[in-house]
């Protein structure tokens, strides 16, 4: 359990450490249950178990009384799961080391080509021409309100987040 990790990425871990620490401390100040589905959403994202059958499992709620909960609440679970991959992406875009293909893999997609032709849907750009108009070496995951604002999705439009 002590051994170094060989191939091990600390920029990488660097990352994602930050970004984990600022997803938890949003959370906190949220509550419902689409904080919670959201919440099981980040650690079933890399693994592509994304259907919302195994999120109810997860909260021990049945299918039915999960998407019945939802709708109450006014959403629904592919809502949830897009807001928050196009929220990660931002995210992860900001980041020159993190290949296309690796972010890809973090938002649970079967491909880069599928990210790809996602978020282009959300913005009408890809992914590689998103990275190339921002300034080079961002220092921090953060994002401020100004770069959802250019993206179209300010934090207070993603009801995930209304109360931050």
């Amino acid at each position: 359990m002590d051994l170094p990790i060989v191939s091990g990425d600390s920029y990488l871990l660097r990352i994602l450490t930050v970004h984990a620490d600022e997803l938890l401390t949003e959370r906190h100040s949220v509550t419902g249950l689409q904080s919670m589905v959201a919440d099981q959403l980040i650690s079933l994202l890399p693994s592509g178990e994304i259907r919302a059958a195994a999120v109810a499992q997860r909260l021990n709620m049945s299918a039915r009384s999960f998407t019945r909960q939802l709708a109450k609440e006014g959403t629904t679970f592919g809502e949830i799961l897009e807001r928050l991959r196009r929220r990660l992406a931002t995210r992860y875009l900001a980041h020159d080391r993190m290949s296309i293909k690796q972010i890809a893999w973090l938002l649970g997609y079967s491909e880069p080509g599928a990210f790809t032709h996602a978020y282009k849907r959300w913005t009408g750009t890809t992914p590689r021409r998103a990275r190339q108009k921002q300034p080079p070496g961002l220092p921090s995951a953060t994002l401020v309100s100004s770069d959802h604002e250019e993206l179209g999705i300010g934090v207070l439009d993603i009801p995930i987040f209304q109360s931050i």
